[in-house]
């Protein structure tokens, strides 16, 4: 009977040891929001096209994501043209190979274009992968 009550009590005893974590070694989860790997996202280019020469213009982001990216789930891209305010998204379906395209409508030449491009999982933006520039719509 007592080494059946000190094998219990040995095994209470065992099973609430806590171990301490170090957190600094948990950022490297792609999805955390504390991540401070590389990024994931990584745009490309972007070009400007006329679409009626000589009056409507469009400048284009290429870009990609990191296939890893894709195995958390459904990805989608969302750019903001943060001088004006414009909302553009990519969903799932429209990621190839994680290659992605946004077209920022009706560019005045000449004119300078900020963009945030951040992949969204769900209803979470992946504030770590995000991509801010600025760039002159030019030929």
């Amino acid at each position: 009977m007592t080494k059946l009550l000190l094998s219990t009590a040995a095994v209470c005893f065992l099973s609430c040891t806590k171990y301490e974590v170090p957190t600094e070694t948990m950022r490297n989860n792609v999805f955390d929001p504390a991540y401070v790997g590389p990024s994931m996202l990584t745009v490309d280019s972007v070009v400007t096209v006329a679409l009626i020469a000589g009056t409507v213009y469009q400048q284009r982001i290429h870009g990609h994501i990191d296939p890893s990216l894709l195995r958390g789930g459904p990805i989608s891209i969302r750019m903001v043209e943060t001088t004006q305010g414009d909302v553009f998204t990519v969903s799932p379906a429209q990621l190839v190979d994680g290659r992605f395209r946004l077209d920022n409508q009706q560019v005045t030449l000449g004119v300078q274009y900020c963009f945030q491009v951040t992949p969204v999982q769900g209803s979470s933006d992946l504030v770590p992968h995000r991509w801010e520039g600025c760039i002159v719509a030019e030929l």
